[in-house]
């Protein structure tokens, strides 16, 4: 704790309700919320229940090119081999590289065309070993460095979501 001084974030075993981030009209990276499911991340965005067929794609259209993605990361070298993805946050979490495993045409033109903005709730195993989605930020596609490496690579350009604006 001492060493890593005010970048110590305490360990919360609790899972975050959505009503207290939809009272505060806010969350933050800072908050370290973590959501049990995708619907409680919904009720944020003021959905009363995710459709399954966006949940299956982890891709929640909330409006326009706007969505939130609930992406399962490699952590600390772990793999996701649950999927058909190998998506990767960086270890200052101001990038997310998506990787097909697989991959098919139109993977890289289908987002560049569209620009979608994403906010971000990373996907993976809690402390315990529970399945946790926590925010990591709102995310937009940087262009340049994934044409150069072929990849969608996802750069954090907020910490933060208004909530408001959804109620």
């Amino acid at each position: 704790i001492e060493k890593l001084g005010d970048n110590f974030i305490p360990w919360n075993k609790v899972n975050s309700s959505p009503e207290e981030f939809i009272e505060k009209g806010k969350i933050t990276v800072q908050d370290n919320a973590k959501f049990r499911t995708i619907d409680d991340i919904g009720r944020i965005f003021n959905f009363d229940k995710v459709p399954f067929n966006q949940k299956l794609h982890g891709y929640i259209n909330i409006k326009d090119n706007l969505y939130f993605w609930c992406p399962t990361v490699k952590i600390n070298g772990d793999e996701c081999n649950d999927n058909s993805w190998e998506n990767e946050i960086s270890d200052d979490g101001l990038f997310i590289f998506e990787n097909q495993k697989e991959r098919k045409d139109g993977y890289l033109k289908a987002v560049i065309d569209e620009k979608p903005i994403r906010y971000i709730f990373t996907k993976y195993r809690d402390e315990t070993g529970n399945m946790i989605y926590k925010f990591k930020g709102v995310f937009i596609l940087d262009l340049d460095q994934s044409i150069s490496r072929n990849i969608r690579i996802w750069k954090r350009v907020s910490d933060e979501i208004d909530l408001k604006e959804f109620f």
